[in-house]
């Protein structure tokens, strides 16, 4: 039925309807904007944090590889015979920051093959990682007994003998012995900073302070390396076995004071060096300072590359020195040759399968 103004009439309320319908289409086209945003918004989250944890997994691998290759100095890749593996494991932070653990197989006379599994701190990630190193030995041998660019002074019984010596039970190669001078000049001398980033045992800069006695600390078949005052076992028969292959690279930032007890490795103090109380120590030794021993008894087996010497003893002659012995030398850079990753194709992520 038409109205006055001639259009049709349309029931009451008709408008108040639409209007209706029109707001919950657009109450429910707003609420699924927001759950999709939201949902959106947690994937993001979601995809954030595996992200995180997965980064935080790569790093522990990477660090667990990186750990390896340093921690392995001090005699154990050249112990290890070929298809021989080991097993290590480790953490970051305490655990706070991740956690690793895997294996190092010696795939020939050079290569090792080092894999590491990482994960992050909840575990929701792993990654596993390997790397191909190679065994890199420690060059330049002693050129003397005593090698030194300043002064040397040796009083009382002190000496110094330049006649290749085998220690006792050592089981030296069969050789024509290599004599060297007593006291030669300053040359090329070993890699120091090369060395030095490999060392095992690093004691801080006025901090070391005096050390002694040395002594092996250990079982037949262990030998504890965390302990500060363990440097080996140079005697033969070992009176402690476990340490007996236990070549260690001891770094002093500092000054250094030795009194008594026995060790063997290699020696390298960016200060002066103080042997006291017949403290015995087999290995090359490199001292940026002076070398001073004094009392009775002190004994230096290998080489000895030093600033200055001042070598004072009241006791029988020849019994505190330098001795050199080509033996002691060649074992001990031989059996700290540390790891140096392949120039090329060195490092890999495995997958899992």
């Amino acid at each position: 039925m038409p109205g006055r103004d001639g259009h049709p009439l349309q029931p009451a309320g008709a408008g108040r309807g639409l209007a209706l319908a029109a707001s919950v289409f657009a109450l429910a086209i707003i609420g699924a904007l927001v759950v999709a945003a939201f949902f959106a918004a947690r994937q993001e989250l979601r995809v954030g944090l595996n992200s995180r944890a997965s980064l935080r997994a790569l790093a522990a691998a990477e660090a667990g590889l990186d750990a390896t290759i340093v921690e392995v100095t001090g005699g154990m890749p050249d112990s290890m015979t070929v298809g021989d593996s080991t097993v290590f494991s480790g953490s970051l932070g305490n655990g706070t920051a991740g956690a690793y653990g895997g294996t190092m197989l010696r795939l020939n006379s050079e290569l090792f093959l080092i894999r590491a599994v990482g994960s992050d701190p909840t575990g929701s990630a792993r990654r596993r990682l390997a790397v191909l190193v190679r065994l890199k030995a420690a060059e330049q041998p002693m050129a003397a007994a005593l090698t030194t660019a300043g002064p040397v002074e040796v009083r009382g019984s002190a000496r110094l003998d330049g006649i290749d010596m085998d220690p006792p039970g050592w089981e030296c190669p069969a050789r024509v012995p290599d004599t060297v001078p007593d006291v030669a000049p300053a040359g090329e001398g070993l890699d120091w900073d090369a060395l030095v980033a490999i060392a095992a045992k690093t004691y801080p800069a006025g901090g070391a302070g005096l050390l002694g006695p040395l002594a092996p600390v250990g079982t037949v078949t262990t030998c504890d390396a965390a302990s500060p005052d363990n440097w080996g076992e140079p005697r033969r028969p070992a009176v402690v076995a476990g340490c007996a292959g236990y070549y260690p690279i001891v770094y002093a930032a500092g000054d250094l004071r030795i009194s008594g007890g026995v060790g063997q490795g290699l020696l390298l103090v960016a200060g002066d060096l103080e042997i006291s109380g017949g403290a015995e120590f087999y290995g090359p030794v490199v001292v940026r300072g002076t070398l001073r021993m004094t009392g009775m008894g002190g004994h230096l087996v290998g080489g000895v590359e030093a600033g200055a010497a001042d070598l004072a003893s009241g006791g029988a002659a020849g019994s505190t020195g330098i001795t050199y012995s080509s033996c002691v030398v060649s074992r001990v850079l031989g059996r700290n040759p540390g790891l140096r990753r392949v120039r090329e194709r060195s490092w890999a992520e495995l997958p899992w399968g």
